[in-house]
């Protein structure tokens, strides 16, 4: 099976340096098949291709990268973005779930740096949560696209609906305010409306890269908090 990874490096900023150690670990992995043998036949990777972007905005990089993926034979697509680090045996764990498309867990950089998967908490086409706790492979409804993986038919399905518009930032109205989609949620919505359902995979946490490296242990102090706010809530009613 052939792998394409997808950098998305950012336009006009430098790489960052924990970016480029972990992903060498990764493709040093993927050089050797040092996975391989964790993986059932269909899926082991018998070679990778390296396709990057640094064009702007993110939506047109992503769908440049998509164009170049499937311009290929690669079976997936597995997108990295360079503002975080990623295991490096991150394709195989997500591999190993032989489903459509899922992410790794990463948190967001701002607080109170929820994961940044989320499933549907009302009516409205984008009333969430985020996903608190696991373990295992979880159905969500939204995620990020920083550590996706994505299965060959899902972009293909996409691309028969939509035209070659997989990502694209977009708005919605919601009086009295203006709600601004991220590109990576009109993703997950096209590509359940084709017919797919997105996976987290809580077990596989990527960090973050701010001024500091994020992860879930960050925003666990706000779920503790949260979690006695609900309690005085009760206690008082």
């Amino acid at each position: 099976m052939k792998l394409a990874i997808g950098l998305l490096l950012g336009n006009g900023f430098p790489v960052p340096a924990p970016f480029f150690l972990t992903y060498l670990k990764l493709a040093q992995r993927l050089q050797i098949g040092a996975d391989n043998p964790s993986l059932p036949p269909h899926l082991q990777i018998e070679s990778a291709q390296l396709i990057h972007s640094q064009d702007f905005p993110i939506d047109a990089a992503r769908n440049d990268i998509i164009r170049a993926m499937l311009a290929s034979d690669a079976a997936y697509l597995l997108f990295l973005d360079a503002d975080m680090t990623h295991p490096p045996d991150l394709p195989a764990r997500l591999l190993r779930h032989d489903t459509a498309f899922v992410t790794a867990r990463y948190h967001m950089r701002k607080p109170p740096h929820h994961a940044v998967a989320m499933r549907y908490v009302g009516p409205n086409q984008f009333d969430c949560e985020a996903v608190r706790s696991g373990p295992g492979l979880l159905p969500i409804d939204f995620g990020g696209a920083g550590a996706l993986l994505i299965r060959r038919d899902v972009l293909e399905a996409i691309r028969k609906r939509e035209g070659e518009n997989w990502f694209r930032y977009s708005r919605q109205t919601r009086p009295p305010h203006e709600l601004r989609i991220s590109e990576d949620m009109v993703f997950y919505l096209r590509a359940k409306q084709a017919g797919f359902q997105p996976y987290l995979d809580w077990d596989v946490e990527c960090g973050h890269l701010a001024q500091t490296e994020i992860r879930g242990v960050h925003n666990e102090a706000y779920l503790e908090q949260m979690d006695l706010e609900v309690q005085r809530r009760k206690v008082s009613a």
